[in-house]
Formats: C-alpha cells, structure tokens, sequence
C-alpha cells in the first residue's frame, strides 16, 4: 500500500507537467496558425486547449498583465464564429428572394450547414419563419441519423466503422457538417478516418432538373419532391404559369404538407401579382404621359406575365387602352431572341430530340458555374491569372497564353449567350464551392460585354493586337454580334456592326484571314472563326458584303484536296499541325477538314455539295478522350458540322453524338474536385496549352449546347 501512494505520488506532478506542455505547444500552434490567417485550422486547435486543458496554470497566467490565455483563445473562437454567421447573412436573406428556386437553394444550403447555423436562423426575421422552421427540423433530423454514425467511426469494430462509413457516404454532402465537428475530438483516429471520408464527400450531388415546360401534375408532384431544389424549381415554373393551376395545387396539398409548404406562397404571390398587374393596366389608361410611360416599362419589363392581363385589356378595355395594350402585345409575343430562339424556350425538347440529356445539360451548367465564379471583376476571363478568383486563389491549374485574354473572354460569353443566358436573364445559382456566393448569371453576361466592348478601338478592333490578334477579334466580333441579336440592345448594335466592319477590311483579298489585318497569310483555322462571326452578324441583322463569304470559300477551295475532301491549315495537304515541345504526341485530327465544312454549310447552305463529303472522314474519326487522344477544338467544328449535315434524326448524328457524351461529359471536374467542379483538364487535351482551363471549359460548353445553339441550316428533313 505504501509503495502505490509514494507511486501516485510521483505519477501526479508527472501528469501535469505533461498537461502544460501540452497545452502551452498547443496554444502556441493555434495562435500562429491565427496570425498566419488560417483561421479555421487555428479554431480547432483551440478548441482543443479550452476543452483540455482550461485548468492548466499556463492558460490561466495572464501574460503582459492582460487577459488569461484562455481568454485570449475563447476571444479567438468567438471572432470565428462571428465571422461565419456573418457570412450567412446574405444567405438567410435569400430566403425571402421573389425568386422560389432562390429561396430552396438557400434554405438547403444552410440546412447542409448544419448546427452552425442555429444561432443565425434564430436571429432570422419574422418573414423568413416558415423557412426557418423547416430548416431547424432538417437539421435535427439529419444531426439524429449522422452523428451516431460518426462517432462509430471511432470504434474499434472494424465492422461497425465500415457500415457507419458506407451510411455516411450515403448521406453524402448531408453529413458534412457532422464529420466537421470531429476536427476538435480528442480520438486521432476518428478524426484521420473522418477527415478522409470528408474530402472524398461532394459539395453538392447532382440532382435531376425540372424544366420550366413540364406539365402542370409532374409541377405539382415535384413540389413533394425529397430534393428543395427540384421543389424550388416547380414552385418557381407554377408560379409563372398563373391563377390557372391554383386548383391542381390546392387539391394536392390537402394530404400533403410539402405541397401546403408551396401552395401558399404560390397563392399569396399569385394574387399579388394580379394586384400588381391591374395597377400597370389602369396605368396604360391613364391619360397622364409619365404613368402611362411608367406603366409600359413596367408591363413589359414583366415579359410574358403580362401578355394575359394585356390580352384581357384589348377584349375589356376602352379604346385607347385596347390600342396601347394591343402595341405592347405585339412587342411581347415577339420571337424571344430573334434568330437565336431556339436557345430559349422549348431547349429541352431539342436536347432530347438530338440525343442530349440531363447529363449534358447539367455539364452544361457546372461549366458555366465554374466559368462565373473565375470571371473577373471588370468582366474578363484572364487566360493566364484566371487562377486568383478561385475559392483559394490558385485551387485551379491550366492558364492559358495572356495574349488570349479578349478572346478567350468572348469564348466565355458565347458559352453563356449559346445557352440562353444574357443581361436580361434573372437565374442565381448558389456556387457549388462557395455556397455563400450567388451566381447571377445576367450579371456575368452583363459585365463581359460590358468588358469587350471597352476592349474596341477606333477602328473596331476589339482587344490588344498581340500576336495573333484576329483570334480574337472574331471570336469578340461573335459574341458581340450574337448579344445584339439576342437582346436587339441599341446600345449593342454599334459596337457590334464595327467589329464587323474592321473584320471584313482584315480579310485579304479574294481569300481569307489569319494572326493580323491583311497581313497576307491565310489560314482554315482563322478564317472558320471569321466565317462564324459574320454568320452570327447575318443572324443578328447587321450587314456586310457577300464577298467576304466568297473569299473565305476561296480560300476553302484552295485549301480542300478533291479525292477526300480533306482541308489543309496553311495550304492543301497540310497534314499534322502541332507545336514543338506542347503537343507533337497528341494524335492528329481532321480539324481543318470540319471547319472548313462548317463554313462552306454557313456560306453555300447547300446539302448536295461535293465537299460535305467530308463528313465520311470526321465519322471514321469519333470523340475519344482517351490519353493523347482528346481535341475538344475538333469535336467543336465536327460536332458543329455533323449536326447541320445530318440533323437530329440522321445517322451520322447518331453515330457521332454518343462517343462525343462519353468523351465530355465523364472528363468534367465534379463536386469532389472542389474549386476545379465544372471544368476540364487543359493537360489532357491537344490545344489546351493555348486558351488554357478557361477556354477549354467554354468551348466543351458550346459543343454539348449544339442541341439548341442554332436552328438547321438546311431546315427539316422531309
């Protein structure tokens, strides 16, 4: 007995001497890692000293006479936290958004955020409750399932880990939160074993879209759904489908407290737009100019909304009302997008019919995400430093050459405007790896021509006359011309029949373009691009004359050998192209071949001609992505041509657009790639070095928007 007391008596200062030791290396570690501005890292640390080691006499000493240490460390983890609730803010405010889509993207994204965001949604005001509320059960209800399961991560039966992982991995982005909080236990290998799982978690799993053009039941259906973003996403469809679908609603939210959720709102907002809308039209008749004036801007501003108020207006209204509402129609049920209408409503249907589906799209809108979140403050994509907007500056690899910044820019807003999205677009997207950050995609779109356009010179060039320069003039000249002719913005129009304008007096005589103004060299590549900028400003309207489609037929002649129809770059049979040192052991391709097939369809749309025989090259010559084979510059112009050629229906299509989906769409960065999620690898691509991470994205975004980007040059098959 004596011996096990003089034992305890000299285990005891033992103990303790080890505690301050601990406690005053972690402290110090967590206090560097504070002023280091790794914040997050430092808070776990010093979690783990208050939790500890709060008792030892190094966290209670005050040094310098000021407050503990343990002070110091609590005052730490405080600013934290503040800091993080504040970030929250802009998030709880969406929950009030005019958007519904909106909102269920908010409320699930703080759900996702588990309990550290009691505090702030408990501070939410009164308007945003029922979303609280929903929110606060989701968040117990998940913290019920995941934190029982991560604590077995812990246990020492291999079996029971394995099972609460595989459970865990199932619940996905939903038990982020809860592998968090183990970042503070005191369990090594809890915490190793939770951090693995949660690197390998998503930030957020895909989710099936509903389209704004789905029927009425399969609306009101999806408003049960288990996802709020597909509930977002009807409510927001039901909405815009008016008063007409309040009884189908109403009827399915009897048995139902999801659709009850939504029917609600749907009905309160409803009839506040009916408010809202008889106060535009007893404007339109007022006899007072600025109401009147205030009234129309207000009426079309509403788009197609307003078009049954106006429509009841010419049926019950006086006659100068008839005859105002009647103008403001004609304005309304115009074409949205003039020429380029098939990228609005109905692009669905065209998807589906080219043998596109929701994996395409949603590739399609991953690439635009990450392409929103690398623009710029001034609205440009920098090819080289696009890197210092991603979520920790440099996450993303692949800059591409500077020189191509205005037109690797213009590359990016092709990829928003083929997709339906301009200035006047109101869609927000939470950032899949910032979900703070809402994605505006008419803001995008606004800023980059915004940016082009302050990019022009005198003479109508638009960017720095680098190297080569008309690369990306008329890539700009493109997308300026397709803003025009999709928002027919006045503003627009000159900019936009400028860039035209110095692009033809760039061409050389009789043939076609290539790196500068008349410089007397030509090349396939240049001048498809030329050739697709001048398309684009016949489709918008603005005008140019026919003998630049000539020369570039010319030049595409000159260029095209007769036994197969094979285009050449700078001369027939150029065989390989490749720089020396960055791509020689890529694979060739017949790139020329399906641009200049591309033009010659643009210029003679003619489907008899001889040379769209190339055709039968780019079909022994499908999509493969497979190491040293992948040339995402390939499959643009030969998805572009074979489309065109054959159309939806036809057998060449169907035989090129399923390698073109696998090669795609399995090769784009997902949620567990973080920054990267909505990109590609400029590495693993033949020209990637160019444009680099930037371009490559946009351009693998045009081609899977093939589907609905233009309509058939040839018109439909009979």
């Amino acid at each position: 007995m004596r011996y096990g007391l003089i034992a305890l008596m000299l285990v005891a200062p033992t103990q303790a001497q080890d505690a301050e030791a601990a406690a005053a290396e972690l402290y110090k570690e967590g206090v560097n890692l504070w002023l280091g501005n790794k914040r997050a890292e430092a808070v776990t640390v010093l979690r783990e000293v208050v939790e500890k080691y709060a008792q030892t006499q190094f966290m209670k000493a005050r040094p310098g006479g000021k407050g503990t240490r343990i002070e110091t460390a609590v005052g730490f983890i405080a600013e934290f936290e503040a800091g993080r609730q504040d970030k929250l803010d802009p998030v709880i405010d969406r929950l009030s958004s005019s958007d519904f889509a909106a909102q269920a993207l908010a409320a699930r994204s703080l759900a996702l955020r588990g309990p550290a965001a009691v505090a702030a949604l408990n501070k939410a005001s009164d308007d945003k409750k029922e979303w609280v509320t929903r929110i606060l059960a989701k968040i117990d209800e998940t913290a019920k399932v995941a934190r029982p399961l991560v604590e077995k991560l812990g246990s020492a039966d291999d079996e029971e880990k394995e099972a609460a992982e595989s459970k865990l991995r199932a619940l996905s982005e939903w038990a982020a939160a809860y592998l968090e909080e183990t970042k503070a236990s005191a369990n090594k290998n809890l915490r190793q074993r939770a951090g693995k799982l949660l690197a390998s978690i998503p930030a957020a799993s895909e989710y099936h879209s509903i389209g704004d053009d789905a029927p009425v039941d399969a609306l009101v259906k999806a408003l049960s759904h288990d996802d709020w973003r597909v509930q977002g996403e009807a409510a927001r469809a039901l909405l815009a489908a008016g008063d007409a679908v309040l009884p189908a609603i109403r009827k399915a939210a009897e048995g139902n407290e999801n659709v009850r959720f939504w029917a609600g709102r749907i009905a309160a907002r409803i009839e506040e737009g009916g408010k809202r809308f008889k106060a535009m039209i007893e404007g339109l008749a007022s006899d007072d100019d600025d109401v009147k004036e205030k009234a129309e801007a207000a009426l079309k501003g509403a788009g197609a909304a307003a078009i049954p108020h106006l429509e009841e207006a010419v049926a019950n209204g006086g006659k100068n009302l008839k005859k105002r509402a009647e103008a403001l129609l004609v304005i309304l049920k115009k074409p949205v997008g003039g020429r380029f209408g098939t990228r609005f409503g109905g692009k669905l249907n065209l998807v589906a019919r080219g043998g596109g589906n929701r994996a395409t799209e949603s590739a399609v809108l991953a690439a635009l995400k990450w392409l929103a979140r690398h623009q710029g403050e001034d609205g440009s994509w920098s090819a080289g430093g696009f890197g210092a907007n991603c979520v920790s500056r440099g996450d993303c690899d692949g800059p591409g050459e500077g020189e191509h910044t205005a037109g690797v820019t213009a590359l990016a807003l092709l990829a928003f405007l083929g997709a339906g999205y301009t200035p006047l677009s109101k869609d927000e997207y939470p950032d899949p790896a910032k979900a703070e950050r809402q994605l505006k995609f008419g803001d995008v779109t606004s800023k980059a021509i915004a940016w082009l356009v302050k990019q022009q010179d005198k003479e109508g060039c638009v960017g720095a006359r680098a190297s080569k320069y008309m690369y990306s003039h008329a890539i700009a000249t493109m997308a300026l011309c397709e803003a025009y002719g999709m928002t027919e913005d006045p503003a627009l129009k000159k900019p936009a029949q400028t860039a035209v304008d110095f692009l033809v007096g760039a061409q050389n005589k009789g043939k076609g373009w290539r790196y500068a103004a008349k410089s007397g060299d030509n090349d396939t590549s240049v001048t498809s691009w030329c050739v697709a900028a001048l398309r684009a400003a016949e489709l918008a309207d603005l005008s140019f004359p026919r003998k630049a489609y000539e020369g570039a037929l010319a030049w595409y002649d000159e260029v095209t050998g007769e036994e197969y129809w094979i285009a050449g770059y700078t001369h027939k049979g150029t065989g390989k192209v490749f720089v020396p040192g960055r791509n020689e052991k890529f694979e060739h391709h017949a790139t020329m071949t399906a641009a200049a097939m591309a033009g010659r369809i643009v210029i003679n749309r003619n489907r008899k001609e001889l040379a769209l025989g190339a055709g039968d090259v780019l079909l022994n010559d499908l999509p493969d992505s497979r190491e040293l084979k992948s040339d995402a510059y390939y499959w643009f112009w030969g998805t572009m041509a074979i489309y065109q050629v054959s159309g939806p229906d036809g057998p060449g299509w169907k035989r090129w657009n399923e390698p073109l989906k696998n090669a795609i769409v399995p090769t784009q960065f997902t949620g567990k790639d973080g920054c990267k999620n909505g990109s590609w690898d400029p590495a693993a691509d033949r020209w990637g070095f160019e444009g680099g991470r930037v371009a490559l994205t946009a351009l693998n975004a045009l081609t899977l928007e093939t589907y609905y980007r233009y309509a058939l040059i040839f018109g439909e098959k009979k």
